[in-house]
C-alpha cells in the first residue's frame, strides 16, 4: 500500500545519504583494513539503492553494513 512504498522511498533516501557521506570519506583516516571493509559496504549499498527489487530487509542490511564499516 501506500505506507509501503513512502517506506521505501524513506529507505532509499535514508541510504542515498549514507552513501553519499561515506563518499566524503578519507582512506587517509583508515587502515588498509578498515577501508576495504568500507568500500565494500559502500559498493553493497549503491548496488542497493541502485536494484527496484530489493527488499526492505536488504536495504535495511545494506545500511547497516554502511553504518558499521
Amino acid at each position: 500500500g501506500i505506507m509501503s512504498i513512502f517506506f521505501e522511498s524513506f529507505n532509499k533516501a535514508e541510504l542515498d545519504t549514507a552513501i553519499q557521506e561515506a563518499e566524503k570519506l578519507d582512506p587517509s583516516d583508515y587502515t588498509a583494513d578498515s577501508w576495504e571493509t568500507l568500500a565494500k559496504a559502500l559498493e553493497a549499498a549503491k548496488v542497493a539503492l541502485n536494484n527496484p527489487q530489493i527488499d526492505k530487509a536488504a536495504y535495511e542490511e545494506a545500511k547497516a553494513g554502511l553504518d558499521e564499516a
